[in-house]
């Protein structure tokens, strides 16, 4: 999914923990690390008879996440860049 030249003209404010740049590059890591471990097992054959087709599965849900995950960074590096602005809402804690 590319940006078309409206939604360049938008920059919408940054909310921490939902649509920043570190949450983004956090979940792309996170994702990263769950198929891992899906192909280590199935590189280890550390899995019970019948479970390989749903390993497999599974790496593949984990690389179709990784693709839209780093379609929507390089979307919202994009549009920083060519917008040269980057607004982030300022939280305050709840509770102190």
């Amino acid at each position: 999914m590319r940006l078309t030249k409206e939604e360049y003209s938008r920059c919408r404010p940054k909310i921490p923990n939902f649509n920043s740049y570190s949450t983004l590059l956090d979940r792309i890591i996170i994702e990263h690390v769950k198929k891992s471990q899906f192909e280590i097992k199935i590189n280890h054959k550390d899995y019970k008879i019948g479970e390989l087709e749903g390993l497999r599965g599974k790496v593949k849900l984990q690389e179709r996440i990784l693709r839209e995950l780093k379609e929507e960074f390089l979307n919202f590096n994009l549009k920083c860049w060519l917008l040269q602005e980057y607004e982030v809402i300022k939280e305050t804690r709840t509770f102190a």
